[in-house]
């Protein structure tokens, strides 16, 4: 896919997930105030043209599918819920903050403290390493791959290996404590943008690494952002409900979706 396509998708899918998170509408932009927003309970969602693409983070690529992922998904970094322009620019997340060295070619981040998925667990910088890795991956064959294994752009130390089934993890991601280290064979302006796609949130281990999530009941498929999909019938529905261990800043005036 070319780039200016997936940065379109993102977009729109960013926009049109805060809505939904926010309930309809931001008060920046429609003259509300935050007292005006609905509060709790549950809006039903009618998708005429047919089943979502994916539930799976490392695998759903589809409009519609995001928007479920951009409420679900604790990111390294996030677009913050505001109007442009500061609504399309990148802030930390589930990392404090981050630091580039060796020319652009390595990305060192600094996860925070005091986040957990929708059963509790926390968040550690191993969980955001999981999802780089299971993006890779060879059994699951996640579309996430060709964005951080571009020779020509961002390319991460030992991507290909894990592809090739040569390795289990990239050689280029490293966790040291609460830092993630990213490492690539040369600098890309982009990859900050890459990394924010909802392919490389935090996962949890309890989701298999080369096995597809297709069902979801309870916490089968657990996430850290406002939302976490509580259940998933396949060309039925997609339930998505309030993570209730969620402290962060993000909306989430619904009870569920």
């Amino acid at each position: 896919m070319h780039r200016r396509t997936w940065l379109s998708i993102a977009m729109l899918a960013v926009g049109a997930s805060l809505l939904v998170a926010a309930g309809f509408a931001s008060p920046a932009e429609s003259g509300s105030t935050k007292s005006d927003l609905k509060k709790g309970g549950t809006l039903r969602v009618n998708h005429p043209g047919g089943d979502i693409d994916d539930i799976d983070p490392s695998l759903a690529y589809a409009t519609s599918s995001w928007h479920i992922q951009y409420s679900t998904a604790l990111k390294l970094l996030n677009y913050p819920d505001a109007p442009s322009p500061k609504g399309t620019r990148l802030v930390p997340e589930g990392a404090s903050g981050y630091k580039v060295s060796s020319g652009g070619k390595v990305y060192t981040f600094t996860i925070k403290k005091g986040f957990k998925f929708s059963d509790g667990s926390n968040v550690t910088a191993a969980n955001y390493a999981y999802a780089i890795n299971r993006a890779a991956d060879k059994e699951l064959q996640s579309p996430a791959f060709q964005f951080i294994s571009d020779p020509n752009g961002s390319n991460i130390i030992g991507a290909q290996a894990v592809r090739d089934g040569k390795a289990a993890n990239m050689s280029g991601v490293v966790v040291k404590g609460n830092k993630l280290i990213i490492k690539m064979t040369k600098a890309d302006a982009t990859f900050l943008a890459k990394i924010t796609m909802p392919f490389f949130q935090a996962i949890s281990k309890k989701v298999s690494r080369s096995k597809k999530i297709i069902t979801v009941e309870g916490n089968d498929l657990p996430s850290a952002g406002p939302y976490y999909v509580s259940a998933r019938e396949p060309n039925r529905s997609v339930v998505v409900k309030k993570n209730p261990f969620y402290k962060g800043k993000r909306p989430r005036n619904l009870n569920q979706i």
